[in-house]
């Protein structure tokens, strides 16, 4: 199965980060949504 991943700058620490292609970028989104969607592509 193909995965599609894609590459956000999280600003609270500094660095770019691959995340699912669902993920959002940008906005005000709460730190628990990015997190979640961090482990569920088996990131973290």
């Amino acid at each position: 199965m193909n995965r599609i991943y894609k590459v956000i700058f999280n600003r609270a620490k500094g660095q770019h980060q691959v995340v699912s292609e669902l993920a959002k970028n940008g906005g005000k989104t709460s730190g628990n949504s990015l997190l979640r969607t961090i482990i569920k592509s088996g990131g973290y």
